[in-house]
């Protein structure tokens, strides 16, 4: 059995509220689908022989931490770089110990699942263990998982920028989003315009909500869903954080002067390290100005703006699954962009596999797609 998903973002809980107890109950969920996925055609129950399951990019939210308040980078190279990026996994690590000690757990011992009876039926007294094998893709939230091959080998999970069998590849897909153009690299490069808004941008908006009590205890819930929203969504985010503490109160004026003032911040850090994206304009000086009015609600985005978000559908010939979020998502039925992470099955011997949500609707995330539609290979993106 292959199981896919995608997007958990699960932060070190410094900026962003950590994610690890939603994100216990999706391994369960996981745990759910492979008893649904040993029901064959044929009405009877038989266990899977193994599961392989693939973490399709953005399994963490490196980018909105505490590790990026002071002078180093993501994107920065050399030995203090380096050092930075591993303080961000570890941190984000920690937090989410109870993931990760599940996980851990069904690698070295087996996922459980019911056994069968003689007439084909489950039996829930009665468990057996199912080979499980784990792999985690580069997002563009976490691209530098590769460089702690370590940490990988000691959990037992292979790390990587795709997966594939011959007939399925797999990858994130953040390639294909002109707002993350570049983020395949780890160091010693530009950064692209959606690092840049996170690392530069979110991290002191929400240093200094921090340092508000009052406004801290209204808008760190939503925080995480502003973080995961595309560059074009944010002022509409804003203003849905601004009135967290009521229409007009004095918590929606401190987030809106703040916010102001992270942009302006942003637009001086962008013109020092001028973030990758080949476009025929100033995309800096457009979204900044755009950043600090949209606050007050009701604007559409510049032509400029809207024209570099419609880049983000990817083009594919017909019969070629493909599944993201974002604009991509219309291409499969089924997922919108406020879909939160998604679980997908494919892979069954014993009939099709199928798409399930995994928690509560949450803006910005997206998901991947199995399967062939075609006798050709298939791509599965997740971005």
């Amino acid at each position: 059995m292959l199981a896919v998903t995608a997007n958990w973002l699960l932060s070190d809980g410094s900026l962003l509220p950590a994610r690890a107890a939603p994100a216990t109950g999706w391994l369960k969920a996981v745990r759910r689908a492979a008893l649904r996925a040993g029901c064959g055609r044929d009405g009877r129950y038989r266990p899977v022989e193994s599961i392989c399951l693939v973490f399709a990019g953005d399994t963490f939210e490196l980018l909105v931490s505490d590790v990026w308040t002071g002078r180093d980078r993501p994107w920065h190279g050399g030995a203090r770089g380096r050092a930075a990026r591993a303080a961000a996994l570890a941190a984000a690590l920690r937090a989410a110990r109870p993931v990760v000690r599940l996980l851990w757990r069904w690698l070295r011992s087996g996922l459980p699942v019911p056994a069968a009876d003689g007439h084909g039926r489950p039996r829930f007294d009665r468990e057996q263990t199912v080979p499980l094998s784990v792999f985690m893709l580069a997002g563009d939230r976490d691209g530098w998982l590769a460089e702690a091959p370590a940490v990988a080998e000691r959990l037992g999970i292979a790390t990587g920028a795709a997966w594939t069998d011959g007939a399925v590849t797999i990858r994130h897909g953040h390639d294909l989003d002109p707002f993350c153009q570049g983020a395949s690299a780890t160091s010693d490069r530009p950064p692209s315009l959606a690092e840049s808004i996170a690392v530069d941008l979110l991290v002191p908006f929400a240093g200094a909500m921090r340092d508000d009590p009052v406004a801290w205890t209204a808008v760190r819930p939503a925080l995480a869903g502003l973080a995961a929203a595309s560059p074009v969504e944010l002022p509409a985010g804003l203003v849905a954080l601004a009135r967290a503490g009521g229409t007009g109160s004095k918590v929606g004026r401190r987030v809106t002067a703040a916010w102001r003032l992270s942009v302006e911040a942003w637009w001086a850090a962008a013109r020092r390290e001028v973030p990758a994206c080949e476009v025929e304009f100033d995309v800096v000086d457009t979204l900044a100005g755009w950043f600090a009015s949209g606050v007050a609600g009701g604007e559409s985005p510049p032509p400029a703006i809207a024209v570099l978000d419609g880049r983000r559908t990817p083009v594919r010939a017909p019969g070629t699954p493909l599944l993201g979020h974002g604009p991509a998502a219309p291409l499969i039925a089924g997922a919108g962009a406020s879909d939160g992470p998604q679980l997908v099955i494919g892979e069954r011997s014993n009939g099709p596999g199928w798409q399930e949500p995994l928690g509560s609707p949450r803006a910005g995330s997206g998901i991947v797609a199995v399967g062939r539609a075609d006798p050709g290979p298939a791509v599965v993106d997740a971005a």
